[in-house]
């Protein structure tokens, strides 16, 4: 049901469908919603991606890395572990041919935005590789929405703070001017 998934996406679909159809064509819009609220970047990336994004892995808690770490989380926590979400929602899905994505996730990483920007990059390499289907890989657009204002109750003085949003804001805006076919939307 559409009320159940994002409205940012399905403004989006609406405006594809119009800039798609506008000489009275017929091209249908299918919107594949994949989510998990509170899941950090390094979810979403293959393990392979993971491990070659060294700024990445070494801004975040040295424990994750520990190879006695992967795949040891518990309940909520057990999707948004590293490179989860890419296995069990992202590479299955590999076979569909798509014409676009849309990326909507970053609060979760406000703590870790010296180095989203790499992880970003990385993550649409992955991305368009894996739905690309022999078309050129960079012609698959991606839009990333950016992260929305808000008090993510981080601790003060820890660099955990409301006040890192605007670093990772920068981030997105460093990969739109790196990568090819890439934009990026502000909320505010």
């Amino acid at each position: 049901c559409i009320r159940d998934r994002s409205a940012v996406g399905y403004a989006f679909a609406l405006e594809m469908f119009d800039r798609l159809n506008s000489d009275g064509a017929t091209v249908p819009v299918g919107l594949l919603s994949v989510t998990k609220g509170g899941s950090q970047i390094g979810a979403w990336l293959s393990r392979d991606v993971f491990e070659n994004t060294t700024s990445y892995v070494s801004e975040k808690w040295p424990p994750i890395y520990r190879e006695d770490n992967w795949n040891q989380a518990d309940g909520f926590w057990k999707s948004t572990q590293e490179t989860a979400m890419y296995n069990h929602y992202i590479y299955p899905l590999s076979s569909l041919n798509i014409g676009g994505m849309l990326w909507y996730q970053g609060e979760s990483d406000n703590m870790y935005n010296r180095s989203y920007a790499d992880a970003l990059t990385n993550l649409i390499g992955l991305y368009r590789e894996n739905f690309s289907h022999g078309d050129t890989v960079e012609s698959i657009p991606f839009v990333a929405i950016q992260p929305a204002p808000h008090n993510y109750q981080y601790s003060p003085g820890t660099g955990l703070e409301y006040d890192n949003l605007p670093n990772l804001w920068e981030a997105y805006v460093k990969v739109m001017d790196n990568v090819a076919d890439m934009g990026t939307v502000p909320i505010y």
